[in-house]
């Protein structure tokens, strides 16, 4: 195609490239809400951690794996579901 039609190959490579950019931004946005959820979620387990529930016992104030914690805040839940709901495209 190059070689017979280069105007048209040109043209095609360059939509192509255009489309590419464009879902390469879209995704980069989308990882960086996913990271911005993270903090949350890590700042609401060191919170919940840090508790007075959990000050009482000889628990490390920062969990050391996936150790259970209180359950989370039905707020703090709808919060995340909002951020979610807000990454997928409709």
């Amino acid at each position: 195609m190059m070689r017979t039609e280069p105007e048209l190959a040109a043209r095609m490579l360059l939509a192509i490239s255009s489309r590419v950019a464009k879902r390469l931004s879209e995704t980069t946005q989308k990882l960086k809400r996913f990271m911005q959820l993270n903090q949350v979620l890590h700042q609401e387990v060191y919170t919940l951690m840090d508790a007075p529930s959990h000050k009482k016992s000889n628990k490390p104030s920062k969990p050391s794996g996936f150790e259970a914690t209180e359950p989370m805040s039905l707020e703090a839940l709808h919060e995340i579901k909002a951020k979610l709901a807000g990454t997928r495209k409709v």
